[in-house]
């Protein structure tokens, strides 16, 4: 072989050895900032995310024939799909990710492991630190060093399934409100009351009998207390087939533009013992509450009611 094929061979080997070297260099030292998710996969692909918090508690966000759930000690609720699929964006969207400004300061204090699970099996897992003026520590295993994600990303993974929960019973303001059905299902019986919209007077439908300016005045009070009920504690216990539990009574709300929330209340048979007592107190409740009430705008839960007062105001209507 002549000198000038030696030479080009060996050109060639060089070539082919820092194309291998530079595919497999950490990409970080190949360069200072780029942009890549945390986990490269397709979002359609995951089926659920599994995040473990430093005391060891595991937190299970998986979709079900029943839905999207949330499962930690045991225990399994149904969460908005609206949440789910938010948590699984962020982590699958692309982000800014560099070497931290200051590597030899830079520690993994008390990190949170999140694992994809995915059709083609789970992800490996990586670790979330961290987080200062929207940026955020992160180490992948299969890299080495540590990387700062410009995100927010430690305060926005949920603790509990509650923080994957809506508590909003009414969607809108009250004075949005321009109809008020009241049904007793034990009764057979209804009234209605409608706000004339030019005058806002509010009147009974049935006989047209306009109120009192007096009578009136309650009404926005009344509507009020049912937008209280947007921070009640969470009635997991609750199972709607039970037979013990009986429909007492059912408000539909409608609203200027003709939207309709139907909020059911169901009064609960006195009971001595609760089967897991930690339901109740996982909600700050130390009582069995004596009604339950679910909204039609939030129909993936139920919701203990155990002020009496409120009970009271809220049963005797608009009056």
């Amino acid at each position: 072989m002549s000198l000038k094929n030696k030479h080009l061979v060996l050109l060639f080997l060089i070539v082919l050895f820092a194309g291998w070297v530079a595919r497999r260099i950490p990409w970080p030292y190949r360069s200072a900032s780029l942009k890549s998710a945390l986990f490269t996969v397709d979002p359609a692909d995951v089926y659920g995310l599994r995040i473990t918090h430093p005391d060891g508690t595991d937190l299970l966000i998986e979709h079900t024939p029943a839905g999207w759930m949330a499962e930690q000690d045991g225990r399994s609720v149904p969460i908005p799909q609206d949440s789910a699929t938010a948590l699984i964006g962020l982590l699958t969207e692309p982000v800014a990710l560099e070497r931290p400004s200051n590597p030899a300061s830079a520690r993994m204090l008390s990190p949170i492991r999140l694992q994809l699970l995915t059709h083609r099996g789970p992800t490996t897992w990586i670790e979330i630190g961290s987080e200062s003026a929207s940026q955020t520590l992160v180490r992948f295993p299969w890299r080495q060093g540590l990387y700062c994600a410009r995100v927010a990303l430690r305060s926005r993974l949920p603790q509990s399934p509650d923080a994957l929960r809506e508590r909003r019973l009414l969607p809108c303001p009250p004075t949005d409100i321009c109809q008020i059905t009241f049904a007793w299902p034990n009764k057979d019986s209804s009234l209605t009351w409608e706000k004339n919209p030019i005058s806002r007077s509010w009147y009974l439908v049935d006989d047209r009998k306009i109120l009192s300016p007096q009578d009136s005045a309650t009404i926005p009070r009344w509507l009020n207390a049912v937008a209280r009920l947007n921070h009640l504690p969470f009635a997991d216990f609750f199972e709607e087939e039970q037979d013990e539990h009986q429909l007492h009574l059912v408000v539909t709300l409608t609203t200027v533009d003709q939207t309709s929330v139907t909020l059911r209340f169901f009064k609960l048979s006195p009971v001595q013992d609760l089967e897991d007592p930690s339901l109740l107190l996982r909600q700050g409740m130390r009582t069995f509450p004596s009604h339950v009430v679910h909204s039609s705008a939030n129909p993936l839960h139920f919701f203990a009611l155990s002020d009496e007062y409120s009970i009271a105001q809220l049963h005797l209507g608009p009056y």
